[in-house]
């Protein structure tokens, strides 16, 4: 049975070309040219210390980045876009673990607020992402939509924030925008968030009521199975969850409070919309995963994401926000064996 132990943290660090520091964590094979760049949700760091069985058989390297302004990860410099600041992390991290490999295969992923990160670095061009020939797939998880990146008029006027939760509605919805009350309201209420995670009982308290306590008897029977085959202890999830918080705000709220200027920003550069990139996007493939009864990131965000793209599908799971974590290893199979997955749901 394993116990998650806080003081067996595997994070790397690297130094960027600007100065800044990144962190991510990793697991698999490093020498693999078939690359998974996996960005985590909110108030979270990047973690690789479950590893997958389909990943890990193949030969796959698994890379979890730590989002800039969270955990050990520094803010993005004055002056410089969230989204170059991203592709540049990714980029250091890439060209440290492989610096000889030219035929890279990546396969970005992301889950909640990192499903943002991922589309982000999907759509980036190849002078801000140097490496953006080499993407081969996106898989997000509890998507978060991009609403504002298309001029389809279908499509630029689907009104996301109308099945939000009054709790992102105030962080990036429409009170997040208004100056200079957005602001204010913003700071206050990521301070009351980090507040609640700042020691271990309250974080562990904060998971449980935010994650753990939604769940019907259902999801909880498929999560104790899920804990069983992984060999987990009974806290595992809620202690390692916890520790990403703590870790996630304890330098800096920069990234809490930034969360909706992510989110209303240009996910692409310089006006560029969906239409701009399609081009590239009808080479790849999108596999977008979502909870039936998740709140956080209803089914119509992700509907609307799985739309968007070309060569994209959904998958449905029963459950809540964090549904796919008990399904992992047949979404990875689904996710790298995308054809076939795509033949079968075509049948």
């Amino acid at each position: 049975m394993k116990h998650f132990d806080s003081n067996k943290i595997t994070e790397k660090y690297i130094i960027s070309p600007d100065g800044r520091t990144v962190a991510y964590d990793d697991n698999g094979d490093r020498a693999s040219n078939r690359i998974v760049v996996f960005y985590s949700g909110t108030l979270s760091v990047g973690v690789a210390d479950l590893s997958s069985k389909y990943l890990t058989e193949r030969g796959i390297h698994y890379i979890a980045p730590t989002m800039p302004g969270y955990g050990e990860t520094s803010e993005p410099l004055s002056g410089v876009s969230f989204l170059r600041t991203v592709a540049s992390d990714l980029t250091a991290i890439l060209q440290d673990l492989h610096p000889n490999t030219k035929d890279l295969e990546l396969y970005i992923c992301g889950g909640s607020f990192g499903t943002i990160i991922a589309q982000m670095i999907y759509g980036a061009e190849a002078d801000i992402f140097p490496a953006a020939d080499q993407i081969k797939g996106m898989l997000l998880l509890a998507a978060f939509p991009p609403a504002k990146c298309s001029r389809d008029p279908v499509k630029a006027n689907f009104n996301w924030m109308k099945y939000m939760t009054w709790g992102n509605w105030i962080m990036v919805g429409p009170p997040s925008r208004i100056w200079p009350l957005g602001a204010l309201t913003t700071s206050a209420f990521s301070s009351l968030i980090a507040s609640k995670v700042r020691t271990k009982s309250d974080s562990e308290m904060f998971i449980k009521q935010a994650i753990f306590d939604i769940m019907d008897i259902q999801e909880k029977e498929r999560y104790n199975t899920w804990r069983e085959n992984q060999g987990l202890s009974e806290n595992y999830l809620v202690e390692s969850m916890a520790s990403m918080n703590r870790r996630s705000v304890a330098k800096s709220l920069w990234a809490l409070k930034n969360g909706g200027d992510i989110i209303h920003g240009n996910w692409y550069e310089n006006g560029a919309m969906l239409e701009d990139k399609l081009n590239v996007f009808q080479k790849r493939y999108v596999l977008v995963v979502a909870g039936e009864s998740d709140t956080a990131t209803p089914m119509k965000w992700n509907e609307y994401t799985a739309k968007f793209y070309p060569n994209s599908k959904l998958k449905r799971l029963p459950g809540s926000h964090i549904a796919s974590l008990f399904h992992m290893e047949q979404i990875w199979k689904d996710f790298m064996e995308f054809d076939s997955f795509h033949d079968e749901l075509e049948k």
